[in-house]
């Protein structure tokens, strides 16, 4: 009898466990998608400015040496792309950083999810004090989705949860919503070409 209770309790704790990773997925998700995205737009700059300066630099040279620009153009055209360049390594820090921070928020979500595989059982201390922390950050998703910016942004803070969930998403998220209420589109097109790729691997035209 008792390894019968023993059996039905580590069943049920496993289905717990399983069923909060199932709801918990999109936890690890947009993280991972953020990452994606923020190399794109790295790999994008690269592409693009490099090859600007590239055929800048072939362009100038070739000018140089028959004599077709004067010094002086030839001058510009190197401040030119000593200027683009530097615009360039802007847009990179800004990638880093962001990657940074994301990565951040990953590994604090890892280590979030990480706790409950450490619990033998339901009724570990351990896991009422996760369950806190995970209602705290249902009830932030909550406020973010209906509009409630501010107030789950202090709710985040004062639980010190700020990592593990996605203000800044649904912030713009709600900035494009409201755009729409109010009749103007600009905002929601801009953020549909940015991820035009994206809509439609999920079938969006």
């Amino acid at each position: 009898m008792r390894i019968l209770f023993w059996y039905a309790n580590i069943s049920a704790t496993e289905l717990e466990y399983q069923a909060n990773i199932a709801q918990d997925q999109p936890l690890l998700r947009l993280p991972y998608e953020l990452l994606r995205k923020n190399f794109k737009v790295a790999q994008l700059s690269v592409e693009r400015d490099g090859t600007a300066v590239r055929n800048s630099l072939k362009d100038t040279a070739n000018a140089s040496l028959s004599n077709s620009s004067s010094p002086d153009e030839v001058l510009k055209n190197l401040d030119a792309m000593i200027s683009r360049m530097r615009g360039l390594k802007r847009k990179l820090t800004a990638c880093a950083d962001e990657e940074k921070r994301l990565q951040q928020h990953s590994q604090a979500r890892i280590k979030h999810l990480g706790e409950l595989y450490s619990m033998q059982s339901l009724d570990d201390v351990k896991y009422e004090r996760w369950s806190r922390t995970r209602l705290d950050r249902l009830l932030v998703d909550y406020l973010l989705r209906n509009g409630y910016s501010q107030s789950a942004a202090a709710l985040a803070q004062q639980k010190g949860i700020e990592q593990l969930v996605d203000t800044d998403t649904f912030v713009q998220m709600n900035m494009i919503r409201n755009s729409l209420r109010s009749g103007r589109v600009n905002e929601a097109l801009a953020w549909s070409s940015e991820n035009k790729k994206e809509l439609r691997r999920m079938g969006v035209s």
